[in-house]
């Protein structure tokens, strides 16, 4: 069982397949018309033919998906203004006002392999997320503080490490009460599938090497997160995603959205 968490400052996370940000509430009033989805366009409202007050709007559904890579300082920029800002600012005006619309904010990963070390961040994060969902957004908001601050996961940063010290870097950012045993956790699934050896003072008691995708025997069988990076690549390639970051509003494409826009830029996107 995972440790007792505290409180996460940004609203409940879901996966599916990626974290999810929520505002608390959500809405399926009988009158709302959509396209079978429960989506709207953005900036619209609408009005409940048999609401005693014809002047409340109806809740929408507005659903934001951020393809985000791990080590690009624009998805950075706007992972931060949206983990510290604007989700926390939706829960508060939430609590207040039950007519505003409900956003869903889900983060997708894109591998940029121009960086070879993306690859195992995004790994990190993935097994991350398997192992201790609750801890997934906070450890990607703590990669992308080092990542800004001090440099860190870098091509300089990176370029004379091993595989397992640049592990063992991201598995810094996890927090400093967490316990060695979910640490070691994460890093089981991180390690080949077909390896002979685990991580130090490994909690598996029976020696064997962690559960890897396709593993044959033949040395090459990925590791314990590599199914989940699959998905991950299928879905951003699906949806023709190369830069980062890039947004979608309610299924289009929302090239409008800057990586420089701050907690006011989006609420106006969202709710005007």
């Amino acid at each position: 069982m995972p440790p007792p968490l505290p409180p996460f400052p940004c609203g409940s996370f879901l996966t599916s397949p990626a974290p999810t940000l929520t505002t608390p509430s959500s809405s399926n009033s009988k009158n709302e018309e959509d396209n079978g989805s429960g989506l709207r366009p953005v900036g619209t409202r609408s009005i409940a033919a048999d609401d005693e007050d014809h002047n409340r709007p109806i809740k929408n559904n507005i659903e934001i998906n951020c393809f985000l890579d791990l080590i690009c300082p624009f998805s950075a920029k706007m992972f931060r203004t949206l983990y510290d800002d604007v989700v926390p600012g939706i829960n508060n005006s939430t609590a207040q006002n039950n007519n505003i619309a409900n956003v869903t904010i889900k983060i997708h990963h894109v591998i940029q392999p121009w960086h070879p070390q993306s690859t195992m961040v995004h790994e990190a994060a993935l097994a991350v997320k398997k192992v201790l969902p609750g801890l997934y957004l906070g450890f990607i908001r703590n990669v992308y503080k080092k990542f800004m601050n001090q440099n860190k996961f870098t091509d300089d940063d990176t370029w004379n490490k091993s595989r397992i010290e640049i592990y063992n870097d991201l598995l810094d950012c996890l927090p400093s009460w967490l316990e060695e045993e979910y640490t070691q956790n994460v890093k089981e699934l991180l390690y080949p599938a077909s390896s002979t050896t685990l991580p130090e003072n490994s909690s598996r008691e029976d020696g064997r090497p962690p559960p890897g995708n396709n593993n044959n025997g033949n040395g090459n069988g990925g590791n314990g997160i590599t199914q989940e990076l699959k998905w991950a690549c299928k879905y951003h390639r699906s949806r023709g995603v190369h830069v980062t970051p890039t947004v979608f509003a309610n299924g289009i494409e929302a090239t409008q959205i800057s990586s420089s826009w701050k907690a006011d830029d989006w609420n106006e996107f969202l709710f005007s």
